[in-house]
């Protein structure tokens, strides 16, 4: 072989080596397993629970509470749905917010009309103490949350009916009605 074959097939050798063989420089490299192999990792959790079936207290004119719902209703009475949840809750950053939802009346019903509905949630600790929100209005988990006790109150103003209401109280007048249960508390995780 002509000494120029032989440097033609010695620098087509060289661009070979050269570009590695798939078009990258070849170098040498090393490489070995993260020590975290075998870790295993839990999520955490955040749901409620009904603790208690709930109860009602009916009031006069936010007066003192009596135990049930009377018979009949007069106009001033406010009617209190009570019900107690127990919170699951862990992991070291959760942090959660507590909203009550209303539930919807039908406004067509005359006495249902009366009525306005608003709900609030207290958070409490083990040992029953209230447990305090952050700035933000929210709540911990190392704060040793565990239940949410829940108001639902049904308020049938006294000589304050809506301004959409042109003939006083007089047609909610033996109307029946019978309240939906479709209240509703959430916790939803938060970031702050």
């Amino acid at each position: 072989m002509n000494k120029i074959a032989k440097a033609s097939i010695a620098g087509a050798a060289g661009v070979v080596l050269l570009m590695g063989g798939a078009g990258s420089l070849a170098y040498w490299n090393n490489s070995q397993n993260l020590g975290s192999n075998g870790t295993t990792i839990t999520a955490g959790t955040l749901s409620a629970s009904p603790a208690s079936a709930g109860t009602w207290t009916t009031s006069f004119n936010n007066g003192t509470s009596t135990p049930g719902i009377p018979t009949a209703i007069v106009p001033g009475d406010k009617l209190t749905f009570t019900q107690t949840f127990t919170v699951t809750a862990s992991g070291s950053d959760l942090i959660f917010s507590v909203g009550v939802t209303n539930p919807t009346l039908d406004s067509a019903n005359k006495l249902a009309a009366k009525l306005v509905p608003a709900g609030a949630a207290v958070v409490q600790k083990s040992d029953g103490t209230t447990a305090a929100a952050n700035g933000n209005g929210n709540y911990t988990v190392a704060a040793g949350v565990s239940k949410i006790v829940v108001t639902q109150t049904f308020t049938w103003g006294f000589g304050s009916a809506p301004a959409s209401n042109t003939t006083g109280d007089n047609d909610a007048q033996g109307v029946s009605y019978t309240l939906p249960s479709t209240g509703v508390v959430t916790l939803t995780q938060t970031g702050s």
